[in-house]
């Protein structure tokens, strides 16, 4: 079963951690990549404003069901932003995040 995992990168890198991931990796390693975004509100010139930013800089979620292999081929690449560490989500954590971002973490 395919389990939810974080993995550590370079704060305003994490579109490129989650591209090398969609590139270099495996696709039967990872069934889905996401870079979490919220939406900030605020009023410039008495226009409503609704720009995207990443919820979590430096972090990228992953679901797989072999993170140690996942682990090992991100290694291999050199191209990883940071060197990663894969840490499983808790379920707590991971529940809080599907009322916020949606069952897949797809919604901003």
């Amino acid at each position: 079963m395919d389990q939810w995992y974080v993995l550590k990168t370079v704060p305003g890198r994490e579109q490129e951690a989650a591209a090398l991931i969609g590139r270099a990796v495996t696709p039967g390693l990872w069934e889905e990549c996401r870079v979490l975004k919220k939406i900030k509100v605020f009023r410039s010139g008495g226009m409503l404003c609704f720009p995207e930013e990443v919820m979590f800089p430096g972090y990228v979620f992953v679901r797989t069901s072999d993170p140690e292999a996942l682990e090992e081929e991100l290694k291999r690449s050199r191209d990883f932003p940071q060197f990663p560490s894969v840490t499983p989500m808790e379920a707590a954590d991971l529940a809080f995040l599907k009322d916020v971002c949606g069952e897949d973490l797809e919604q901003p």
